[in-house]
């Protein structure tokens, strides 16, 4: 079942976030069309602009957070290659990082 496309002022909720999450922008868009009726082509058409905003926001988001990671992976293998491994303190590090 389907409901009316949300207001043109009516801000995408976290459902509808978590709806589209990792989603690419058509993929994203024809999720939410096959829940939505659009009340006009005018909203329709902002609909369409409010999800690609969203995914683009996710997107974003999901770049910044690779590159983060990209630069702590980098970082691990500078010390690995310094041999962090001998270092004093190492095997504790390595039971808190595993929960312990």
């Amino acid at each position: 079942m389907t409901t009316p496309s949300p207001a043109p002022d009516e801000p995408l909720t976290p459902e509808l976030y978590a709806q589209i999450h990792g989603l690419s922008r058509p993929s994203a868009r024809a999720r939410l069309s096959a829940m939505f009726t659009p009340r006009s082509d005018v909203d329709q058409a902002e609909f369409e602009r409010r999800v690609d905003a969203a995914v683009a926001e996710e997107t974003a988001a999901l770049r910044a957070r690779i590159a983060e990671l990209e630069k702590d992976a980098a970082f691990l293998s500078a010390l690995e290659a310094a041999g962090v491994h001998n270092w004093e303190g190492y095997d504790n590090a390595c039971e808190i990082a595993n929960g312990g």
